[in-house]
């Protein structure tokens, strides 16, 4: 369909959807006629999601121009405890998906010599390897992350404690 003026372009409904959710699309969630989201919340308050948040992303959670006027020492400081936390995280994914493997192996061949053998050598993690499955995948809710972030000193033991910036 070629378009003759701008008119006939206004006249277009843009929004119009013709897929499987047509109706959910036009009606949406409804509570007491007020159209409404559902975020997820967690238990932490928004100061623990910062720390949370920039000891996982970094300096990615910032714009430009806010990381334009962090000092270089607290710059330096983020990019460490990022570096830290992706390198506690990666061992932890790399625990997760051995104690999979390893139940797997137990379930299905309990007998095997080969099963035998993977079990004594679940406790060999390799560092550099770079584990790329998500986090969902494995089953790794922010609650483990956290704990196993306090635990490796990415985030401050008095995490749970803190509530608003110190």
């Amino acid at each position: 369909m070629i378009l003759k003026s701008l008119d006939e372009l206004s006249k277009l409904d843009s929004s119009k959807y013709e897929g499987a959710l047509k109706e959910y699309q036009q009606v949406g969630n409804k509570f007491k006629g007020k159209k409404f989201s559902n975020y997820e919340r967690d238990r932490f308050t928004p100061y623990q999601n910062l720390l949370y948040k920039r000891a996982l992303f970094g300096l990615k959670i910032y714009d430009e121009k806010e990381v334009k006027k962090i000092h270089k020492q607290k710059k330096a400081r983020i990019i460490k405890t990022h570096q830290k936390a992706q390198k506690s995280l990666n061992v932890m994914k790399q625990e997760f998906m051995i104690q999979f493997t390893n139940r797997i192996f137990e379930v299905w061949f309990p007998k095997c010599t080969l099963t035998k053998q993977l079990l004594s050598l679940s406790d060999d993690i390799d560092p550099q390897f770079i584990n790329k499955m998500d986090l969902k995948t494995l089953g790794i809710r922010k609650e483990h992350v956290i704990e196993r972030f306090i635990t490796d000193g990415v985030l401050p033991k008095d995490f749970h404690q803190r509530k608003e910036l110190q």
